[in-house]
């Protein structure tokens, strides 16, 4: 929840014209409310000094009901951790308060049940119960249906301990059938904790239907992320286990709980099953149990792997074996079999383009491995947090990912990795950060990296690795529309490819990389069909990830030899899918292919094609990438260039020229600093031609800022107009 603290003035009549508008201070209230949050998801001391900080901030506002409203949910919250005192302290001030401003029934009748409970004691329960009845009663006759989930709890809790358990239990049982009808959860985890433990103070005998209830309310809490209701539900599972001698179940279900919980002294249950788990760890049986899980693990990890080539990344088989991989992996300490089965997990979501699991399961890898110090998987973990910041298209946080991946690695530690993990973690980090770094606009240094990652995946000896780095450096030569190195790339993936009878998917990879460098060298048709026959075997593969730049690179190809409305077709249905895949990684590049084809079929009518490298422009942008900005900026100041619109050309240009980096391996940018003659009207006053490459003058300044400098007050005359001067991208000169 996102609270925004007040201003020092706060006691405003604004502040109390809010308050009397929405029934509460909305501050005091979020407050209260998170502290709850909070509390339930684990976070107990931020949950403790938020609950402090929301009654001082209800007292600063001066109004009867807002607290009132933090008095009761502070109170609740005292329930909650079964703090009697803190419960008796807000309960009764909340007493006041209804009392002295004549408040709303529903506050009474939930003082009166918060007082019975606290009160409640070896020769006071039949009074506290009483008064806790009373007080649901009134809670339940104004239909305050949200807060009954607690109070039916709790009361069934102090019936049981007054030895009505079976009145404990059926109120228990009608509060859940009532859940089913109105949903509210948000009590369903604890509801069910407590009605196990009265189901085995009445049978101690019978533990089966205790265990049901038990395993429900774990399985509830985890879903909910209530993290203080699982460890509880788990606890008194293992102390049900523990009792039976299953000294292996207890500790397979306490040691997920109290793993990574945040350390505190305000939440007894934890110190409780921190000193269970410690005495179970010495037993033979957990000993014994956990040796066979580990191996157990070790073999569907082995399984999985071997399914990755038998069968592709994204057969359902693959992600079953992966799935059962992380099953297991919870119940086992070592964690390094689990982030094997993340691994799995992530790279066939990655594959697929299911962009919410991705997300996760990079996010949690990344957590999980950032929370255990030296831990050798962290170099993966930023690797696959890397790849998936270039699948979102955020090439700069895919940049920095990768970089930490490089850092990390060292050959003694990360030797094995690349059996583990698909492809030597260096190399692969290294090839598609050359990607990343092209699309930044750093030319030279992506293709250093990637004649680099080419000789890391050599030197590692392990043909997946070396078929990953060919493949992906293809790619880079496709993006850059370098036919050489495609075909040079495309033809050694082949080969190894076949050597080693690769997965198929690097078959159709191959294949439409074969075909698209054909393409240039005049084989149209039968380039083209093979481009279709590579891209076919990658959607039978559901390779997702890399589809967008081959439907590009397609929708391009077929244009070129007359097919536009099929081009078009093909990049309306990839931009379709993209909003499904969130496969963001080629979005900018397929505007700007699509606003040429559209420009191509009709030359006169320019406002589609307009649009369509506008937004390519406008993407690029809000992703950094500054290469395809400046693709798209040249294409759409070639068009206004066209028109006679030499100042919109300039405005959309000179932003993506300025600042590139220089370097004469990307021929965008000499064409967009460097027009064509005809266009250089300059040339009548005598000027010298400059390049973004230029080295500076002896003064330090680069020519284009002087040119600036020279030009800013200039005026020429052309004929019987006076024309002031600006430099302009498409005459970018230096006075001689």
């Amino acid at each position: 929840m996102s609270i925004t603290r007040r201003p020092s003035n706060s006691t405003t009549r604004h502040g109390t014209v809010i308050a009397n508008r929405f029934g509460q201070d909305p501050l005091a209230a979020a407050e209260i409310y998170d502290a709850l949050t909070l509390w339930a998801l684990g976070r107990v001391d931020e949950a403790l000094r938020l609950a402090d900080r929301a009654l001082a901030d209800a007292e600063l506002a001066a109004h009867a009901p807002t607290m009132a409203h933090a008095l009761q949910l502070a109170a609740r919250l005292g329930i909650f951790r079964y703090n009697r005192e803190a419960v008796a302290t807000y309960s009764q001030a909340l007493a006041d308060i209804v009392s002295r401003y004549d408040l709303p029934a529903f506050l009474t009748g939930l003082a009166g049940f918060f007082q019975g409970w606290a009160n409640r004691s070896e020769g006071a329960k039949e009074s506290s119960l009483a008064e806790m009845r009373r007080g649901l009663a009134i809670v339940q006759e104004q239909g305050l249906v949200w807060l009954l989930p607690s109070f039916e709890a709790a009361l069934a809790e102090a019936e049981a301990s007054a030895g009505e358990t079976d009145a404990g239990l059926r109120r228990l049982d009608d509060a859940l059938a009532e859940l089913e009808r109105t949903e509210n959860c948000w009590y369903e985890a604890e509801t069910h904790r407590i009605r196990g433990e009265m189901l085995l103070k009445r049978d101690p005998a019978d533990t089966a239907a205790a265990e049901q209830s038990l395993q429900a309310a774990i399985a509830i809490a985890q879903s909910q992320k209530a993290r203080s209701f699982e460890l509880r539900a788990a606890l008194f599972l293992a102390k049900l286990y523990r009792a039976a001698n299953r000294d292996a179940y207890a500790y397979a279900v306490l040691a997920p709980a109290v793993e990574g919980f945040p350390p505190t002294r305000q939440f007894p249950e934890l110190t409780e099953a921190q000193t269970l788990l410690s005495a179970l760890s010495e037993s033979e049986a957990v000993k014994s149990a956990a040796a066979m899980r580990q191996r157990r693990l070790h073999l569907q990890i082995s399984l999985a792997n071997a399914l990755v080539w038998a069968k592709g990344h994204t057969a359902p088989e693959t992600m079953a074996a992966f799935a059962r991989a992380r099953e297991l992996a919870s119940w086992v300490e070592d964690a390094s079999e689990r982030f094997s089965a993340y691994y799995g997990l992530w790279l066939g979501h990655h594959t697929r383009g299911e962009p919410a699991p991705l997300r996760e399961m990079a996010e949690l890898f990344l957590r999980e491995a950032a929370a255990r110090p030296d831990c050798p998987e962290t170099l993966i973990a930023n690797r696959i947090s890397g790849a998936t910041c270039l699948y979102f298209a955020d090439f700069a946080g895919a940049h920095d990912h990768f970089q930490k991946t490089v850092e990390l690695y060292d050959q003694k530690c990360h030797g094995d990795f690349a059996n583990r993990f698909a492809q030597d973690p260096r190399a692969a980090a290294e090839i598609f950060d050359a990607l990343s770094l092209w699309v930044l606009g750093r030319t030279d240094e992506a293709l250093r990296l990637a004649d680099r990652a080419l000789a890391d995946a050599e030197s590692a000896a392990h043909a997946p690795t070396t078929g990953h780095a060919l493949g992906n450096a293809a790619v880079l030569g496709l993006v850059r529309s370098n036919p050489e190195a495609v075909a040079t790339y495309s033809r050694a993936l082949a080969d190894i490819v076949a050597r080693y009878d690769l997965p198929a998917f690097m078959a159709g990879v191959a294949v439409f990389l074969q075909g698209w460098a054909r393409w240039f060298h005049g084989e149209r048709e039968a380039a083209l069909a093979e481009m279709r026959k590579g891209f076919g075997i990658s959607r039978e593969q559901v390779h997702v990830w890399v589809r967008a730049v081959f439907e590009a690179a397609l929708a391009e190809a077929e244009a070129r030899v007359g097919e536009t409305d099929a081009a078009l077709r093909r990049l309306d249905d990839a931009l379709a899918d993209l909003e499904a895949t969130e496969n963001r990684l080629y979005e900018a590049e397929m505007h700007r292919i699509r606003g040429e084809i559209l420009l191509k079929r009709n030359s006169a009518n320019t406002a589609a094609a307009e649009q369509s490298l506008q937004a390519a422009v406008a993407i690029a942008q809000s992703q950094k990438a500054r290469s395809f900005e400046l693709r798209a900026t040249l294409s759409l100041a070639k068009l206004y260039r066209a028109a006679n619109r030499d100042a919109d050309a300039h405005a959309v240009l000179a932003p993506a020229v300025e600042g590139f980096p220089p370097t004469q391996q990307f021929p965008e940018l000499t064409e967009g600093a460097n027009p064509p003659r005809s266009a250089k009207p300059l040339d009548r006053i005598g000027v010298r031609s400059w390049s973004p490459c230029q080295a500076p003058e002896p003064n330090g300044k680069a020519p284009f800022a002087l040119c600036l400098e020279r030009l800013s007050a200039s005026e020429v005359g052309f004929g019987s107009r006076t024309v002031k001067l600006r430099v302009s991208i498409f005459f970018p000169n230096c006075l001689k």
